[in-house]
């Protein structure tokens, strides 16, 4: 009797398709792991890519405006030397100065009138924008 009784026993079930539904199941919580970290790094590259570029404009900046700096001291020393200079040639100092002065201003007013020659890129506005065949601005044209 021994002998039926195993012939009757329900088989065990097989763990084979758990196992394999546990490893698909393992497999895509890993590759959603991945996909999250690698979008993460990814995040984290551009802001250090962002932060390098606005600490690189801010060094350039700060190295112009110190450029500036010594050249506009250079100069109002520059000034001042042939102010007194025209000044002793000329017997008063008030004169020198003045003469001075003009040639600063005049220079200035000769750099205002002629300003897309001197820097066009610095100067630009709606007027240095160029016209489409019926008048209305390039980029009008192309139907923006």
């Amino acid at each position: 009797m021994e002998s039926s009784e195993k012939e009757y026993m329900e088989p065990e079930p097989s763990a084979e398709p758990d196992d394999a539904a546990s490893g698909v199941a393992a497999q895509g919580r890993q590759f959603f792991d991945d996909v999250r970290e690698w979008v993460e790094l990814r995040v984290e590259l551009f802001q250090l890519d962002v932060e390098e570029r606005i600490q690189d404009a801010i060094n350039r900046v700060a190295q112009t405006v110190v450029v500036v700096l010594l050249l506009a001291l250079a100069l109002l020393f520059l000034a001042m030397a042939a102010a007194f200079a025209l000044g002793e040639w000329m017997g008063s100092t008030a004169l020198g100065f003045l003469v001075v002065a003009v040639v600063g201003f005049l220079a200035a007013l000769g750099v205002k009138s002629s300003r897309p020659a001197v820097a066009p890129r610095l100067f630009q506005g709606d007027n240095g924008k160029e016209s489409g065949k019926d008048g209305r601005r390039a980029e009008d044209s192309h139907g923006t």
